[in-house]
């Protein structure tokens, strides 16, 4: 099924597809929090994807064609870091017009859960020295995002202790707080994660921390 899913999106143009994947489901309220991200990881890469401008982070399910990697010689510039050599690969070789997505949940790969908390930390890190090896461009809107949404809430918060139009910034708070909510109880049913859309409001807060 992966094999037909993946391969049925290949056209003369089209020649690297991005496939979705996502954590194995297991308990704990840790498990919640890798399968959230690996959510928000994938929807900005196919936000931007759409928008013509790909990239990915930990992204595990990629096919493209042979003369894409030989374009580019391979994987020789990314040899130095092998787990993450498909996301580097990506982002040399993906443009607007030759990449495409796969988003069939029956081509869905799924990917063991980390064990603990040091672990997701330590691949935050992983993720944040990888960025640090990407375009300018996609280096620039991705940090960006991250930093916006820890910029709204520290001003939020300052603004509430300062009491400057308080009834102005908790009508800002709620309303960014149920869009955001909704966007993510989309892309929870969108990747078969719904129980992530119920416990997102103590999962928004674990994720920035971890920013």
């Amino acid at each position: 099924t992966w094999l037909m899913q993946m391969s049925s999106h290949f056209t003369l143009n089209k020649t690297i597809v991005l496939g979705t994947s996502m954590y194995e489901k297991k308990k704990g309220f840790l498990n919640k929090i890798l399968r959230y991200d690996m959510i928000w990881n994938q929807l900005h890469s196919f936000a931007w994807t759409r928008t013509g401008n790909p990239f990915t982070i930990n992204l595990k399910n990629i096919a493209y064609k042979k003369e894409e990697f030989y374009k580019v010689k391979g994987f020789i510039d990314h040899m130095q870091n092998p787990k993450y050599e498909n996301d580097l690969f990506v982002n040399q070789a993906a443009t607007g017009k030759n990449t495409t997505l796969c988003e069939q949940s029956s081509a869905t790969v799924i990917v063991p859960a980390l064990k603990n908390y040091r672990q997701f930390v330590s691949l935050k890190k992983e993720h944040n020295q990888l960025l640090s090896t990407f375009k300018f461009a996609t280096r620039f809107k991705i940090k960006l995002f991250n930093a916006s949404q820890l910029f709204f809430y520290l001003m939020a918060i300052a603004l509430l202790i300062l009491q400057i139009e308080w009834e102005i910034v908790v009508a800002l708070l709620v309303f960014r707080f149920l869009f955001v909510w909704l966007i993510a109880a989309k892309a929870a049913k969108k990747f078969q994660q719904p129980d992530l859309a119920l416990t997102f409001p103590l999962i928004e807060i674990a994720q920035l921390i971890t920013l």
